[in-house]
Formats: C-alpha cells, structure tokens, sequence
C-alpha cells in the first residue's frame, strides 16, 4: 500500500514537472486505478491478519483482559 502511495506521488512530482518545461501531463491515471482495486485486498488482508494475531487471546485469555473496542 505504501509502495502505491509513493508511485502516486511521483506522478503528480512527474506532472509538475512535465508542466513547468511546458510539456503536456502524462496520464497517470491507471496509478490512482490500481490504489482503488488494490484497496479492498489490502483491507481483508489486514483484517485476516488482525484476527489472526489476537484469536488465540480472545479464545484462552482471560475474559477482563478483552477489549472490545
């Protein structure tokens, strides 16, 4: 995901640049695509994650020690 974000940003310096010498933008646009259909895998597999990490506390840890938020 953060490897998307930093191409992200080298596109938009890239424009910035292309513009200032005059140059017409190229169009990143398949960049900020793939963001919007990496995101819902990145998503379940942070959450898969997640679970896994703490399914053994909720399932033998002590009830108080629970955080439900």
């Amino acid at each position: 995901m953060a490897q998307i974000q930093e191409y992200i940003e080298l596109a938009r310096q890239f424009n910035s640049r292309e513009f200032a010498v005059g140059k017409e933008p190229t169009d990143y646009s398949a960049v900020q695509g793939l963001m919007r259909d990496f995101n819902p895998f990145y998503n379940l597999w942070k959450t898969t994650n997640q679970w896994h990490e703490m399914e053994d506390k909720w399932k033998n840890g002590d009830w108080n020690d629970l955080d439900p938020v």
